[in-house]
Order: structure tokens, then sequence, then C-alpha cells
């Protein structure tokens, strides 16, 4: 980076500009230390600042951002990201992650971002529509294993934000997938044990 900051001050015009940005940004997305993977994308975007230049190192930034916990700025370069790239199931799916371990650590801040996310990814999973380069042998298995993560987070998602009613059918679905999450199946006992009392109580009064 260093090198490439002499290089861009002293040949911003180079068309060995792209080719320096390219490899550069390749290092940056195999760099497996998440918070110098952020800093990293900080400063190439200091050096490489041309606009067609950001989205070289907008998926190591916002996989920075999502594991080193920095929901806000993950939230908000996401839904910049997707509004360019919509069918971007796995940045759909990482933000409904987020927004769920936020709503169990008892931050409901992003309970309607990430429910939102993880129903239009459920959406384009169901209709079985593979987004370009995806690798087509290894998409069935990564529709039925994100369907399953996507729909137990977005069922948390609902339970956490208070509506019950939505929240049943999206865990039943998850363990009818084959979610082995042990705590979804005491929820949805829970869920449907409310529901049966709240019959019963109106069948009482009725």
């Amino acid at each position: 980076l260093q090198l490439a900051v002499a290089f861009v001050q002293k040949y911003p015009q180079s068309p060995l500009r792209a080719q320096i940005a390219d490899a550069i940004a390749r290092e940056i997305a195999e760099t497996t230390d998440q918070q110098a993977k952020g800093s990293l994308a900080q400063t190439f975007l200091e050096i490489f600042n041309l606009p067609a230049e950001a989205s070289l190192v907008t998926a190591s930034l916002l996989n920075s951002y999502i594991n080193t916990g920095q929901t806000q700025d993950a939230m908000t370069l996401g839904t910049k990201w997707l509004a360019d790239h919509p069918d971007d199931i796995t940045v759909m799916q990482n933000l409904t992650i987020l927004a769920s371990g936020q709503a169990i650590k008892g931050n409901n801040a992003f309970i309607a971002q990430g429910r939102d996310y993880g129903a239009k990814a459920i959406a384009l999973l169901e209709a079985d529509k593979m987004p370009a380069g995806y690798d087509a042998a290894k998409w069935p298995d990564f529709k039925r294993q994100a369907l399953v993560s996507l729909y137990r987070e977005t069922g948390i998602l609902a339970f956490k934000g208070g509506d019950n009613a939505a929240a049943a059918p999206l865990l039943e679905k998850a363990i009818e997938l084959g979610s082995q999450d042990a705590a979804i199946y005491f929820l949805v006992s829970d869920l449907n044990n409310e529901v049966y009392e709240l019959r019963a109580k109106a069948h009482m009064v009725a």
C-alpha cells in the first residue's frame, strides 16, 4: 500500500493503476485478521479514490465490519451495496444474521432491516434464482443451508420484535429444513403452547 501511494501520486493516470488496485484488493480480501482487513480496506479507499475502484474492497470492508461487531457501519455499507447488487444473497444473509445477533443481545435497532433482508433472500432462494458468479454444482447445498439459516434468523427477529404470529411458522420452516438448533425447538414449543392457551381462553369466554 505504501508503494501504491507513491506510485499513484506520481502516476495518477497510469494504465497500470487498475492492475495495481486489483492486485492489492485481492491481497486485502485474503487477509484473515478482520481488524487488519478493515484498516487495509480503508487505506485502499484513501489511495484508490475513483468511483470504480471503491467496489474492489467493498466485500472486504463489509466482512470486517460484520466480524468486528461494527453493526451500524455494516448495515450502512450493506444497504449501499445491495442498492447496486440486489441479488447478492450472501450479503443479505450476513446482514440478517448480524441483526439477529444484535436482537438476541437486546439491541432491537436493526430488527426491521434484518427481517427485510432475510425475506428478500428467502424469496430469491425459494424461486431458485441463482445469482451470477455462483457455482451451479454447489448451488443446491448453498441454497438448503442458507434457507435453514435465514428462516431461523428471521424467525428470531420476528420473535424479538414481538411478532409471535410471524415467528412461529418461520422457525417451524427452519426445523422442517433440518435445523439442529435445540433452542429453536424449545422456542417453537413455547410459541405453540402460547397459541393453544390463547385459543383455550377464547373458547372458554365464548
